[in-house]
């Protein structure tokens, strides 16, 4: 199988604290113990960023390595290449990256690994590199068209959505003919080609985008977000995606309108039904987990992540539940809100979260207290249950 992966931007050097990309592209490779070799020559072989390639990589089940070609580690290049399974370009300037590359013969060496299955990826001009044309700013100044290895047919522009001139020089590019029409990506957002096709289109972050653009104008595409298959796993209890399979134990554990208001606000109508759930579960702005215990494997709650805003950099926890009655009051709750919070700060990147809670749910205040919210205002008569009132304690929790 032939494989490249392209990344408009993100990645180790760009979001090391996010190892979504990374850790997608090691699971790519069929090696148990894959050997991943960085190319740095459109940076000039900087030397920071070959530390922190290793730095990353040197925390996974992977044997690390980096070709330089100013200081070859090898006059038998081709031999080089072709023991690794994973190649990984980074960005700088593609320009000269491909003119060092025709100089060293690299370019057909590269070719040829690629054709025996070495996985070919990279971000940014590693990224422009497989594909026949991109547009960089190696030149200095304007964006201009660049000639790549054209592995992969078309053209392709990184850091589509965050600097400014990328989209309308490409697409005036493609209308005038100068380039042919590609695929652009977001930083952030993974294209994986199988056998010269896109296959698959992912990304570490929830608003990173993908663009197919032609003469006509961009399609945008919505990428598969990597944190959804994201298992968090605590002292106790590991956070799932929810599923389908789930939703029996929800309707089962929601038994009255009370409980309902108390687990979801106006999010849900008592009884809870499988149409609810099913238009709750395809909502994307939200990220939505089942709770398992680690002894015994069963699914005992439920929590969510949404409003994520991404430019206030805010997240809101909600439909926190345990719903097998032996497990509360063990502290279950607790560790399950306390992996939410982690999984928002670390991997959706948040800065503050927020969560509302009933006043008379004393025990819910107190443990959201111990994992550090702070009361920030009391919404009175903020819902109503029955023939009466509840009010509603907005709580906040600060990156620390």
């Amino acid at each position: 199988m032939k494989q490249i992966i392209a990344l408009g931007g993100g990645g180790f050097s760009m979001e090391p604290e996010n190892p979504l990309l990374d850790e997608y592209i090691l699971r790519q490779s069929a090696a148990r113990v894959p050997k991943i070799c960085f190319i740095g020559t459109a940076s000039g072989d900087a030397e920071g960023y070959i530390e922190r390639f290793y730095q990353f990589f040197n925390q996974y089940d992977c044997e690390p390595a980096h070709l330089s070609l100013f200081k070859p580690p090898s006059r038998d290049l081709e031999s080089f290449v072709l023991a690794q399974d994973i190649i990984y370009v980074g960005g700088g300037s593609t320009k000269n990256l491909m003119a060092l590359w025709k100089e060293w013969g690299l370019i057909d060496i590269l070719k040829k690994a690629y054709e025996q299955g070495v996985l070919l990826c990279g971000i940014s001009a590693g990224a422009i590199c497989w594909y026949e044309m991109g547009v960089t700013d190696s030149y200095g100044g304007e964006l201009e068209p660049v000639k790549g290895t054209g592995i992969l047919q078309g053209s392709h522009s990184p850091h589509y959505d965050e600097e400014k001139k990328r989209r309308p020089a490409y697409q005036r590019m493609i209308k005038e003919g100068v380039l042919k029409g590609g695929m652009a990506a977001s930083d952030g957002t993974a294209l994986h080609y199988v056998n010269g096709e896109l296959k698959h289109i992912v990304s570490s972050r929830p608003e990173a985008r993908a663009y197919e653009v032609t003469t006509e104008g961009e399609r945008e595409i919505k990428p598969y977000y990597l944190g959804l298959d994201y298992i968090r796993t605590g002292e106790r209890l590991t956070l799932k995606p929810f599923k389908e399979d789930a939703f029996p134990l929800l309707m089962k554990w929601i038994e009255s309108e009370e409980q309902v208001t108390l687990w979801s606000g106006s999010t849900f109508t008592f009884p809870l039904t499988e149409k609810q759930l099913i238009a709750y579960q395809a909502d994307k702005s939200q990220i939505a987990f089942s709770a398992f215990s680690n002894e015994t494997g069963e699914c005992i709650g439920h929590i969510a992540i949404g409003r994520i805003n991404n430019r206030h950099q805010s997240a809101r926890i909600g439909k926190v539940l345990i719903g097998d009655p032996a497990m509360r009051g063990k502290g279950f709750g607790e560790e399950m809100v306390r992996e939410a919070v982690r999984f928002a700060f670390q991997h959706l990147r948040v800065h503050k979260i927020t969560l509302g809670v009933y006043e008379q749910n004393a025990r819910a205040i107190a443990c959201y207290e111990r994992i550090g919210f702070k009361k920030e205002g009391l919404l009175k008569d903020h819902a109503r249950v029955g023939d009466g009132y509840w009010n509603m304690w907005e709580m906040g929790l600060l990156e620390v």
